[in-house]
C-alpha cells in the first residue's frame, strides 16, 4: 500500500482539517473542448468563461513543487476540457514520467486520438487512456455533437494496435456511455455490444457509465434524486464527507486550484500555484474552513457542494471511500513485483 495514499486516509478517517499534501493530482492540458456533449457543463459555459491550454512552463513548475514537496501516487492530465488540443501534452507526460515517477491517466474523447498521437504519448510514457464510447452509433452521436462514431471507433482500434506492437504496458478503459438500459438484461446486452467492438483482451477493460450530477450543476435538490437519502431499494444512505478535500488537488489550465474535479467551470477556486506554494493552497484558511464544514455535515455552505450528491453515494461508483481506497491501491498503485514500462516498452523505475 502506497505511504501517502496511507496519509491520506489515516487524516480523512480522523477528519484531520489540515491533512498531509495530496498524493492524487489532476491537472488539466487543455480546458477547451472540440465537442459538445450533452452530459458536459462544457457545452452551456457562462459568458465570461475563459478558454486556453496550460503552459509548458507553467507545467514543469507545478511538477517541480509536487516533486519537492510530496509524494505523488497518481496523475491525470484531465480536468476540465480535451487534453490533445495541447500540442505539448507528449511532453508533459514524459516530464510527468521521469520527475514523478508516475504513469499519468489521460482522458480523451478519442477524436484527436490518431496513430500518430498514441504513438507519441506511449512513447513518452502514458499509463493509461480513458474515453466514453458506445455501440450505438446514433446514440453517440446525438449525445457527443459534432463527434463522428466512426472516427473515434477507428482511433480506438489503432490505439490498441499501437499499444500492443509497442509492448508498453498501457490500459485502454472504455466507459459505455450508452446508460439507457432499465434492466440488468438490456445493459449487459449494450456492454456486449460495445465488448464485441475491441475484444476483451488486453489493453481493453471495460465500465458502465454512472451519471453523476457534477456538483449539483445537473440536479437542484441532490437529496431529492435519493428519496430523502435512502437509495431506490430502500437502504439509508450513510454520510461521507467528500474525499477530495483530503486526498487530491486539482490544478486547471491556467494554474487556478479548485477543490473538486467537476468543477469544470472554476466555481471553487481556492489558490493559484503562481502566487502560492501547494502547501499554502492546501491547508490555507479556505481549505480548512471547507473540511471544518464537511466534517461538520455543514456541506450545503459551500456552494459548489451544496446541491452535490456525493456525500451521500460514497463516490462515483458507489460505496464508501475505504472501497475506494482499495480499487485504487488495487488499479493504481504500483506495487513491488508489478513491472512497470517506461519508454520504449522498458521496465521503468
Amino acid at each position: 500500500m502506497h505511504y501517502a495514499l496511507v496519509r491520506s486516509y489515516v487524516a480523512y478517517a480522523f477528519k484531520r482539517t489540515r491533512p498531509p499534501l495530496p498524493c492524487l493530482f489532476n491537472i488539466d492540458p487543455s480546458n477547451a473542448c472540440n465537442l459538445r456533449c450533452v452530459i458536459c457543463r462544457q457545452s452551456d459555459p457562462p459568458e465570461n468563461m475563459k478558454f486556453g491550454v496550460m503552459e509548458y512552463e507553467l507545467f514543469e513548475r507545478i511538477v517541480t513543487e509536487i516533486e519537492r514537496s510530496t509524494i505523488c501516487a497518481g496523475l491525470s492530465l484531465f480536468l476540465a476540457g480535451e487534453p490533445l488540443l495541447n500540442k505539448k501534452l507528449p511532453r508533459m507526460v514524459a516530464l510527468a514520467r521521469e520527475r514523478l515517477d508516475v504513469p499519468p491517466q489521460i482522458a480523451t474523447n478519442g477524436t484527436l486520438l490518431t496513430r500518430e498521437a498514441a504513438e507519441s504519448l506511449i512513447e513518452a510514457g502514458v499509463g493509461s487512456f480513458l474515453i466514453d464510447f458506445c455501440a450505438d452509433q446514433a446514440h453517440y452521436e446525438s449525445v457527443c455533437p459534432p463527434g463522428s462514431w466512426e472516427r473515434v471507433r477507428d482511433n480506438i482500434r489503432s490505439l490498441g494496435d499501437v499499444i500492443r506492437k509497442s509492448d508498453a504496458d498501457v490500459s485502454v478503459r472504455l466507459k459505455n456511455l450508452d446508460w439507457r438500459g432499465k434492466t440488468g438484461e438490456e445493459r449487459r446486452q449494450s456492454m456486449s455490444a460495445l465488448q464485441s467492438l475491441f475484444g476483451t483482451a488486453p489493453p481493453f477493460s471495460y465500465m458502465e457509465y454512472k451519471l453523476h450530477n457534477w456538483s449539483g450543476e445537473f440536479s437542484a435538490k441532490a437529496e431529492e434524486r435519493h428519496a430523502y437519502r435512502t437509495s431506490a431499494d430502500g437502504k439509508k444512505l450513510r454520510y461521507n464527507p467528500c474525499t477530495h478535500l483530503w486526498f487530491m488537488m486539482n490544478i486547471h489550465y491556467d494554474g487556478k486550484v479548485s477543490i473538486c474535479c467537476r468543477d469544470t467551470m472554476q466555481g471553487g477556486v481556492v489558490g493559484d500555484v503562481a502566487q502560492s506554494s501547494l502547501e499554502e493552497i492546501w491547508n490555507g484558511p479556505l481549505m480548512v474552513r471547507m473540511r471544518e464544514l464537511m466534517v461538520a455535515k455543514k456541506y450545503g455552505q459551500i456552494p459548489i457542494c451544496a446541491h452535490c450528491d456525493r456525500v451521500w453515494t460514497g463516490g462515483y461508483t458507489g460505496g464508501s471511500p475505504l472501497r475506494m481506497a482499495k480499487i485504487f491501491i488495487k488499479g493504481t498503485i504500483h506495487r513491488p513485483g508489478r513491472e512497470r514500462r517506461g519508454r520504449h516498452g522498458q521496465p521503468h523505475g
